[in-house]
């Protein structure tokens, strides 16, 4: 099945795929080595290709040289593995998250830069973040937590002023951006963009 079969499905008509080819492009480095993890990225590529690895861009947070992958519905502990095995290859890192409460781990967090995590309020509350400093969203503005920092500036979807005032307090200029149609669909602001 090819991508614009799949996307023509109205079984996938939910599907936000930018975020999806965030590990081939994030570091270009990396792309050579990540090019057959990309064959297996998503559910929809496991079934086509037959794989029991799967990694969602979503459950993918980079700190520095760092990564955390969250184990969801859509990243396993194989999928997680492999990456991890490839990041170690060009002296990165990783590790693995166990998620329950998130859709994906870029869900209910960011990674603002200079030791800071822009958290959902309630969570996770894993020992791996302890060393963050936490700027936290605003009561009923989780879908907040999913900000972009891009060149010392935080995007922030548009309608969650607690959350982006928290934000400008921990020092950051900020910009809102309308994506209210792709949060209807569970999409954010990381499934849209493709950072270098």
């Amino acid at each position: 099945m090819g991508m614009r079969q799949w996307l023509s499905d109205p079984r996938n008509n939910r599907a936000v795929t930018i975020g999806l080819f965030f590990v081939l492009c994030t570091l270009p480095a990396l792309a050579p080595g990540l090019f057959p993890l990309a064959l297996q990225v998503n559910p929809w590529t496991q079934a086509v290709f037959d794989h029991i690895e799967t990694l969602e861009a979503g459950d993918v947070m980079m700190a520095g040289r760092h990564f955390y992958i969250g184990i969801s519905d859509r990243t396993n502990h194989q999928g997680a593995d492999q990456m991890i095995h490839i990041l170690e290859r060009y002296r990165m890192t990783g590790e693995k998250i166990e998620i329950n409460q998130l859709l994906h781990l870029k869900s209910g967090m960011s990674y603002l830069e200079d030791n800071n995590l822009l958290v959902q309020n309630g969570s996770l509350n894993h020992p791996a973040f302890y060393k963050f400093r936490k700027i936290k969203t605003g009561a009923d503005e989780d879908y907040a937590a999913n900000s972009l920092w891009v060149n010392g500036t935080v995007l922030v979807p548009a309608g969650f002023p607690i959350t982006r005032n928290n934000i400008e307090q921990a020092g950051y200029p900020t910009i809102t951006l309308d994506v209210s149609e792709f949060e209807k669909l569970d999409g954010g602001l990381s499934c849209l963009s493709l950072r270098f």
